[in-house]
């Protein structure tokens, strides 16, 4: 089992955390530059993480989630928890996109449509996320507590967000940190 993806990917570490107990090789790529067309050979989305086994590759973080969940007899997610991973995506998503124009020059403080939808998007999830996540519903550490760590510590990583007002996401991430496996894929 491979798994292409980069080291600095929230979508790639959530895989990488669900991975702790399996053997499997991880190609840290660089998805942007030398490695692109490596990538694109595996992944026309040009997306990260890719996941081979055998003669069976994947796309995509929740497609692989469901695939490892089947191949290791792991409790599927209920809707509430694929509910979930939809706002956590949502955020992460347009956090993504942000942090894109960022490193390609452009001012994503501007007023412009796309920013600015971004950031409604980023706030309205983030909102709807700290009620759940006070509400107890990250508190073990399944895939969408998983998902949830990656996309706040990447965004504060990259400096992206300030999540001080949001005091039970941070409770999620600072309950989960000494998880197996968190450090190893930290990308600091």
């Amino acid at each position: 089992m491979e798994l292409l993806g980069s080291a600095a990917s929230p979508y790639a570490r959530r895989t990488r955390l669900l991975l702790t107990d399996v053997d499997y090789d991880f190609r840290d790529l660089a998805i942007y530059d030398a490695d692109k067309a490596e990538l694109a050979r595996h992944n026309p989305t040009l997306k990260v993480p890719t996941l081979i086994d055998g003669d069976l590759t994947l796309f995509d973080s929740r497609v692989i989630q469901r695939y490892l969940a089947d191949r290791f007899g792991h409790a599927p997610l209920d809707w509430i928890e694929e509910n979930q991973l939809t706002v956590i995506d949502g955020a992460n998503d347009a956090l993504v996109v942000l942090r894109l124009a960022q490193v390609s020059g452009l001012d994503i403080h501007q007023p412009v449509m796309i920013y600015e939808r971004h950031r409604e998007r980023i706030g309205n999830c983030l909102d709807w996320l700290e009620t759940a996540a006070g509400k107890g519903a990250f508190d073990d550490w399944r895939y969408p507590a998983i998902c949830l760590y990656c996309m706040i510590d990447w965004a504060e990583m990259r400096e992206l967000f300030d999540f001080s007002a949001y005091r039970a996401l941070l409770a999620v991430r600072e309950r989960h940190r000494d998880r197996p496996g968190v450090a190893t894929t930290d990308p600091r």
